[in-house]
């Protein structure tokens, strides 16, 4: 009984894991859905529209006048509708800022500056400041050539513009008593997609939800745990697919790596010793004098006598005129040197008699 309430008491839940699968797991969860349900509601009912219309209504001015760039605040294409409450000829003219300015000359205009909303202009009254003078009192509007385009009708009318433009509309209404509507519609080719961020959120919410019911609601140390007791299987596991005989190898090439590195050490530290018993003089003489072409001659056993008895009577004759002290010293060192010299006639003779059974055979 004591080992089972033990068991128990290990298998009930911290308060770390009942707060995060409790609470904060299911909060992202419900973020998540509804991320999903806005992204849903956004690519369906609250689509955005392509047809875009945003309108004016003006008065008590003859001309209406575009800011630079309002023409393609929405897209590139444009239609601009014009329709008077009178029967008057209405106009709309595509031209510069600087040329419409001059047409403006010290006259009173309404400035159409950008969207309030998606249906409505912000307007703004203004005055031009240039001087007026009298060039443009006996050309009508639609004659100007101060525009690179332009379009009258009775009434109403209809302006198509397409392609980027830094130039300004101007729009003649006939007369400054007169009030008219004026209508930009556009045709979006490229709509905005919240849904997809949307949707990223909603991923992004899931993974959060999930992370939260498991690694963050254990322990710190219970995690650290585990991580150390992975690492340590990944270690075990490695260690068993390597079979025994690779590892041994792995040892003896490495003890073999370090022994021949220091072989190599003492092979270039230790000096090289000849040994001059294991050569064979006689065969290196005869092979040396078979690659020659001119051949040696062979020094006769009575010439070399003869020869070393001379030296040793020169040695004699030299010693003789020395004083009394270097006399004993001579002494000493002819005997030396003759035992040397019995030495080399021995060694001499031995060497001849080695060519002369060489060259018998």
């Amino acid at each position: 009984m004591e080992d089972f309430e033990q068991n128990k008491n290990t298998k009930k839940p911290t308060k770390r894991a009942k707060i995060m699968r409790g609470v904060v797991s299911p909060i992202f969860g419900l973020i998540a859905v509804a991320c999903v349900v806005f992204g849903v509601l956004n690519a369906t009912i609250w689509k955005p529209s392509s047809s875009v219309n945003v309108r004016a209504r003006v008065s008590g001015v003859q001309y209406v006048v575009t800011d630079p760039g309002v023409l393609n605040l929405v897209d590139s294409n444009v239609n601009v509708q014009v329709t008077s409450t009178k029967n008057v000829n209405v106009c709309v003219a595509l031209g510069s800022q600087k040329d419409v300015n001059g047409w403006l000359a010290g006259q009173k205009y309404i400035r159409l500056t950008g969207m309030q909303s998606w249906t409505q202009f912000t307007t703004q009254s203004a005055r031009s400041t240039v001087k007026s003078g009298s060039t443009n009192d006996n050309v009508t509007f639609a004659d100007s050539d101060l525009w690179t385009a332009v379009t009258c009708g009775e009434r109403t009318l209809t302006f198509k513009h397409k392609g980027e433009t830094q130039q300004v509309a101007i729009i003649d209404l006939g007369s400054s008593k007169d009030s008219a509507d004026i209508v930009f519609h556009w045709n979006r080719t490229q709509l905005p997609h919240f849904d997809y961020v949307l949707y990223f959120l909603a991923v992004l919410f899931a993974l959060m939800t999930i992370l939260c019911a498991s690694v963050f609601a254990m322990a710190p140390e219970k995690r650290r745990i585990q991580r150390v007791v992975r690492s340590t299987r990944i270690r075990t596991q490695e260690s068993w697919h390597t079979p025994v005989k690779a590892r041994a190898r792995r040892r003896r090439h490495a003890r073999g790596r370090y022994a021949g590195a220091n072989a190599t050490k003492e092979q270039k530290e230790a000096p090289k010793v000849v040994d001059s018993a294991n050569r064979n003089i006689v065969a290196e003489t005869v092979a040396s004098e078979s690659q020659n072409v001119e051949t040696t001659t062979v020094i006769d056993l009575n010439e070399l006598q003869s020869y070393f008895a001379r030296f040793s009577q020169e040695l004699n004759d030299s010693s003789s005129d020395e004083t009394t002290s270097i006399n004993s010293q001579s002494g000493e060192d002819d005997s030396q040197i003759v035992s040397k010299k019995q030495d080399d006639t021995e060694n001499s003779d031995e060497v001849k008699t080695e060519a002369l059974e060489s060259q018998e055979e």
